[in-house]
């Protein structure tokens, strides 16, 4: 690029896969059989799930799976109904943490040490469950040749902010979105050897797809006069 010339480049186009909505780290529970001294920790896989009933099919396995040990006892259980949640702990003490609370429903503020329910417990839900609760709401892509831009109390070079649709219900959909306008981001250096995009949550993260090589972007160079 000429020194004399200004340019700039704009995102035209982004095709990427689901945006994850189930996160190990955050959906788990701890249980404890009555008269153990030994805990389980129970968690979901990574994942983008669609619905309700699909969450708490997932865990009821995910706890039969990981308490096969315990299987001539009643293990705890989760149902849906109506959209609320219910947890029923039969034998066992559940301790369910703060994401998982909000997610399922069963709290109306979020608990910061997460809840222990004791065995025999039947706790309803008091909120509709919350599937999105935990996806990124927002997808802020970033580009190594624009230049800063202030956000957030940081200076990120910003090319473009897209917002995250949850109304989708097909796992396999694809999400391909076509931008009408340009939005020209000057590009800072007057070389370019390599192009560099990353897309980022709100805090900075790396935002989590369901399949990772499989997020396309398209951008458009432009002479600024």
């Amino acid at each position: 690029m000429n020194q004399m010339d200004r340019w700039g480049v704009s995102l035209r186009a982004l095709a990427y896969p689901k945006v994850m909505n189930v996160f190990s780290e955050h959906c788990f529970l701890i249980v404890k059989k009555i008269g153990q001294e030994q805990s389980v920790i129970i968690s979901l896989d990574n994942s983008y799930v669609t619905n309700g009933t699909k969450l708490i099919y997932l865990l009821n396995e995910k706890i039969k799976k990981k308490l096969s040990m315990f299987s001539t006892s009643a293990l705890p259980s989760f149902s849906l109904e109506g959209g609320y949640a219910t947890i029923k702990t039969n034998e066992f003490e559940c301790h369910l943490n703060g994401d998982m609370l909000k997610m399922l429903g069963l709290t109306h503020s979020y608990q910061d040490g997460g809840i222990t329910y004791a065995p025999q417990s039947v706790v309803l839900g008091v909120l509709e469950l919350s599937l999105y609760l935990l996806q990124p709401q927002e997808m802020m892509i970033t580009c190594n040749i624009v230049e800063e831009a202030f956000y957030a109390q940081d200076r990120p070079k910003i090319l473009k902010i897209v917002p995250i649709a949850t109304n989708q219900i097909d796992f396999n959909a694809y999400n391909y979105i076509q931008f009408d306008d340009e939005d020209i981001v000057p590009v800072k250096q007057d070389r370019i050897d390599e192009v560099e995009i990353s897309i980022l949550t709100r805090k900075g993260d790396l935002i989590n797809f369901v399949d990772h090589h499989d997020v396309k972007c398209q951008l458009e160079f432009k002479q600024i006069v």
